[in-house]
């Protein structure tokens, strides 16, 4: 099947530049977004100042300088920011885990070790949720 959400953006925010590119390659190649990839979530925040905001973010729970749920819990709390869709994206596999990325609030979560195909799956069900929603016809 062929897909083409190029009238959306993400936002990949991770600090593993292999894992950044392996999201960028579903997104871009497989399901065509414009993509934008930063190294955490202060860059983010900076891009996002100067910039339309993103329709999808990707967003890795651990990296230096402020984790996933500091960010996420801010963007939650800011009312531009808090209708975005956000995927978690972690290594970590526990029920815990699950229930606090639920409580701040993600659309849903990826396991950076599953199947690209599933991961695919669920990136692509956050874009058709996006593009149901959207006006942007």
């Amino acid at each position: 099947m062929n897909y083409d959400f190029s009238h959306l953006t993400s936002l990949v925010v991770d600090d593993d530049p292999v894992y950044q590119m392996f999201l960028s390659k579903i997104l871009v190649n497989t399901l065509k977004t414009r993509t934008i990839t930063k190294n955490n979530p202060i860059e983010a925040f900076a891009w996002m100042e100067e910039n339309p905001l993103p329709d999808l973010i990707l967003m890795d729970m651990e990296m230096p300088l402020m984790d996933g749920f500091t960010a996420i819990k801010k963007l939650r709390s800011d009312d531009s920011s808090k209708g975005i869709p956000i995927l978690a994206c972690t290594r970590l596999n526990s029920k815990e885990l699950v229930l606090r990325l639920a409580q701040i609030g993600i659309n849903d979560f990826i396991y950076k070790n599953s199947d690209i195909k599933l991961i695919a799956s669920k990136i692509l069900k956050a874009l058709k949720t996006i593009d149901d929603n959207s006006d942007r016809k």
